[in-house]
């Protein structure tokens, strides 16, 4: 496929069109109706080069302006905020309140993704009091519990990547059964064990997203910006290769692996501010030019490596 890609990019670079039925033969290594070597071969012997060492990316995720630190930041500020919040309230489990708040902010994600992240837990978790409720107060054991948690979890595993609210309805379930099965509890015990969980869960949400939208704000505002500049480094970085026709050994790889993760990112910072606030979509929209060249100069430099490694 990328030798298919390396094709249409030198084609598109001679203002020509890809080779007559390059979709159908696309189309067919999908299928594996054509043996990869067809298009071009490969040394069986050489391994695969693999993600970068895992000491190197520690050090980009904690150089400043990294998406990990900023991220890590977030984190660092609202989980001992929200676990100060409920102790402040006189709720009994304050760790789930911090919970909460990690579950909010850890991924990253642009605002509007971070606040319906947030409005889907605390839904589904009020929600989900009320199946946890029945379940604790027929207080099933043994085999019963075990076909129980395994219902739950199912559910979980099914939703979870597809529609979170409803995944946090059994996820509230299955942890409060959980952390009863061992003991009985009188209704009286029931109604303030849900009552908690409840407020925990309400602080923690709020807390999270009132931490999001007050530091990504700043944050964010410089992240496109730098993920374009990290894309043109790499270019930099990658384009002495080309010049060299070196395609095959371990720097020339290494730096090619590099581009491509820098080019993903820089999409994935355009899309966040597309996303964003309304100084996040104004630089998305003066940026768009600068995305879309640094984009278009990253791929025919990968693409001029393929054809390299291919001739």
């Amino acid at each position: 496929m990328h030798v298919l890609f390396a094709d249409a990019m030198s084609a598109a670079a001679r203002g020509e069109a890809p080779e007559p039925g390059s979709a159908d033969v696309a189309r067919a290594l999908g299928a594996r109706r054509v043996e990869p070597d067809t298009i071009a071969h490969r040394d069986p012997d050489r391994l695969p080069l693999g993600r970068p060492p895992t000491r190197d990316l520690l050090r980009q995720g904690l150089q400043t302006g990294s998406q990990t630190r900023r991220v890590m930041v977030r984190v660092a500020l609202g989980v001992p905020l929200a676990g100060f919040a409920a102790v402040g309230l006189g709720v009994d489990r304050a760790y789930w309140a911090m919970a909460a708040a990690v579950l909010v902010l850890h991924q990253g994600t642009p605002l509007w993704r971070t606040l319906r992240r947030g409005a889907e837990r605390l839904a589904g978790t009020w929600i989900g009091l009320g199946l946890a409720a029945a379940v604790i107060v027929v207080h099933p054991q043994g085999w019963f519990l075990a076909v129980v948690l395994a219902l739950l979890n199912f559910a979980i595993e099914m939703l979870v990547t597809r529609n979170y609210l409803l995944a946090s309805v059994f996820i509230t379930a299955t942890a409060l059964t959980i952390g009863t099965a061992s003991r009985h509890l009188e209704p009286g015990q029931v109604g303030h064990l849900l009552l908690a969980r409840g407020l925990d869960t309400l602080i923690g949400c709020a807390v999270g997203m009132a931490v999001y939208v007050v530091l990504a704000g700043r944050q964010e505002i410089r992240r496109l910006d730098d993920a374009i500049a990290r894309t043109r480094t790499a270019i930099s970085a990658t384009e002495p290769f080309v010049a060299a026709g070196d395609a095959v050994s371990l720097p020339a790889r290494a730096a090619r692996r590099d581009l491509q993760r820098a080019t993903l990112d820089m999409l994935e910072a355009h899309e966040a501010a597309t996303g964003g606030s309304k100084d996040q979509r104004a630089a998305a929209d003066r940026l768009w030019p600068d995305v879309v060249a640094a984009e278009h100069t990253s791929y025919e430099t990968i693409a001029a490596l393929w054809a390299i490694e291919t001739r």
